[in-house]
């Protein structure tokens, strides 16, 4: 087929990122940038969206996210269950600070909080947001260790200040947190699930997954099937840089209790990807370098077997 060119008002186009839209196509966010020597450029958030046979829904060029006529650093969007979505990004202001907005655009690509979205916060630093929806339908932010509750009409209803990120919703309206903590010898893998009133609903400070992580690991964390997903490459056995995942049931208890599960004896290995299947099996995706440079899948179920030989 013919390849799709997302395209803006301005000479390249980066940053992008996409998400499903719910009825078989997809939105695609992205940076909207021009390069004007010596040393400045102009940056501009963007939306499109593009159905299942690959035609532009959104005009040739996109949406803007905001007509304010300032520069942008770069977006988070989630969909918003009707084949819009809701997008996160700081604005760039003149003293070298940023305002975090969000703004949500329409199924047919328009703006609906206001021209120029609603207010986050302020802050030093500009790396992207965390953004998902709760099963509600209304939105967590989460800007570094400020995690917000945001209704489906823009407003704020909560700011709670928090330590993990990497948001997953659950099925109660709340988000389950999780992170990295411990020390340079002994990196451990944590997670604290919320109720939509900020309150922790599982053990204080958190539940512990996994310890021995491998300190430069990706974690990999993904909603199956009832269950809250963990990838990873740490110590197991001895054996340093082994790839593993565990999951955590509604409760918080580990559904493999006594230990998590490696995927091969092989290291060193990164942290798996995790892939959501039917009746509670979850597909386990990995590279392994030492086998040059391969690709490997299996398929287990909630006890741990592995069903594909």
């Amino acid at each position: 087929g013919t390849l799709k060119q997302i395209q803006g008002e301005l000479p390249e186009q980066w940053q992008a990122e996409l998400i499903e839209d719910g009825e078989g196509g997809v939105l695609v966010s992205y940076e909207d940038n021009e390069w004007i020597p010596p040393s400045t450029s102009t940056t501009r958030v963007r939306m499109q969206r593009v159905d299942s046979s690959g035609s532009f829904l959104w005009g040739p060029t996109g949406v803007r996210v905001t007509t304010a006529e300032i520069n942008h650093g770069v977006q988070a969007s989630v969909t918003d269950g009707e084949g819009g979505c809701v997008v996160v990004w700081p604005n760039q202001l003149p003293n070298c600070t940023y305002e975090y907005r969000a703004n949500r655009i329409n199924n047919l690509g328009e703006i609906v909080w206001s021209d120029t979205g609603i207010f986050i916060e302020n802050n030093i630093n500009s790396e992207r947001a965390n953004i998902v929806r709760a099963s509600d339908g209304h939105y967590y932010v989460q800007i570094r260790r400020n995690l917000y509750r945001i209704r489906e009409n823009g407003e704020i209803l909560r700011r709670d200040s928090v330590t993990l990120g990497y948001p997953i919703p659950d099925p109660e309206r709340g988000v389950v947190l999780s992170g990295k903590t411990g020390t340079l010898n002994n990196i451990k893998l944590v997670a604290q699930r919320k109720d939509s009133l900020g309150n922790n609903l599982w053990q204080e400070p958190y539940v512990e997954i996994a310890d021995s992580l491998y300190i430069n690991t990706v974690l990999r964390i993904q909603y199956s099937n009832g269950h809250y997903y963990y990838g990873w490459s740490g110590t197991k056995d001895g054996i340093v840089q082994l790839s593993q995942f565990q999951a955590l049931r509604q409760d918080g208890s580990k559904l493999f209790p006594q230990s998590s599960l490696k995927i091969s004896e092989n290291s060193p290995i990164g942290s798996p990807h995790i892939i959501p299947s039917e009746s509670g099996r979850t597909i386990i995706i990995w590279n392994d370098a030492t086998i040059s440079s391969s690709s490997f899948a299996q398929m287990y179920d909630t006890l741990g077997n592995k069903l594909w030989a």
